[in-house]
């Protein structure tokens, strides 16, 4: 039931109410969720959402087109920073908030890449 709203505010609203009604899995998800990336909990769940329309060669096709794009912003790398580099453990994710995570945004995270798109050909591959 937390997990079932389309939204990353309306998942936190639901394990937020289950919480206040003393689930502690509940408590302990929120908290765990608020820790990460917003724009990377938006694509997370974006990908679950798309994931089971997808044949395996579009699927990895898709990955593909993510993870080259989260190479080359800003949250990788402060994640990186705040855990491996500064030992902190207080990344500043932009954006900070969930409810700050432009949908376009992360569309374009699933668009082909204009050069370096995977590729299967028949001859290469049995995808």
């Amino acid at each position: 039931r937390c997990f079932s709203a389309a939204t990353l505010p309306s998942i936190l609203a639901n394990l937020d109410d289950a919480g206040h009604a003393g689930l502690d899995f509940a408590r302990s998800a929120a908290h765990a969720i608020r820790s990460k990336s917003p724009s990377s909990l938006a694509i997370a769940l974006r990908q679950m959402q798309i994931g089971c329309k997808l044949g395996i060669s579009e699927a990895l096709r898709t990955e593909f087109r993510i993870v080259s794009r989260i190479a080359r912003g800003h949250d990788f790398y402060e994640g990186v920073r705040a855990v491996l580099i500064d030992k902190d453990n207080r990344p500043l994710w932009k954006p900070a908030r969930v409810e700050s995570v432009e949908p376009a945004g992360i569309e374009a995270y699933f668009a082909p890449l204009l050069e370096g798109e995977l590729d299967f050909r028949a001859q290469d591959c049995c995808l």
